[in-house]
């Protein structure tokens, strides 16, 4: 298991990786508009235009197959991050986490978190910061987390610790 940079080579492997664990994890709690919306962001097409523009991608592979994604926008912003169904609460989604934000300590980093996903997201620390909004369908909660300089996140807590 290994956490790099995404690559053009996994533009194919990520857009599968979305569109299954979207369609196991937040499609059943959206309308037809939101599963719309969010398979043109799953789309190879449109992974590859944002790696052109100003985001940075991991991925988390295990046995050569990548099973976890996190896109930060602009540095300040978690894009996208979503695990595999079958790799779930295995702390992939946290290990993620963690990794893009050791590069942002210091700043305020946000996120629109699926309805689903803000449990896990209140666990690494982050906070809600404004009610729940909707956008083409998509139901998010907005949140966001400000790390200290060498602050790391600790799991399953709700606050980062200081390394």
């Amino acid at each position: 298991m290994s956490i790099r940079d995404l690559k053009w080579r996994d533009i194919e492997a990520v857009s599968e990786l979305l569109q299954r664990s979207f369609n196991h994890s937040i499609a059943p709690t959206l309308s037809n508009e939101g599963v719309a919306t969010f398979m043109k962001v799953a789309e190879p097409q449109a992974l590859a235009l944002r790696l052109r523009e100003d985001y940075q991608g991991y991925v988390y592979e295990q046995n050569d197959v990548v099973v976890g994604v996190i896109e930060v926008k602009e540095m300040r912003h978690i894009a996208t991050l979503f695990v595999h169904p079958d790799y779930q609460h295995r702390g992939i989604g946290f290990a993620l986490v963690n990794h893009a934000l050791q590069s942002l300590a210091g700043h305020t980093i946000t996120v629109r978190a699926s309805l689903p996903s803000v449990p896990a997201y209140q666990r690494y620390g982050f906070r809600i910061t404004e009610p729940a909004a909707e956008y083409q369908g998509l139901q998010y909660q907005p949140m966001a987390i400000t790390l200290a300089p060498n602050t790391a996140l600790a799991p399953n807590q709700t606050t980062p610790t200081t390394t």
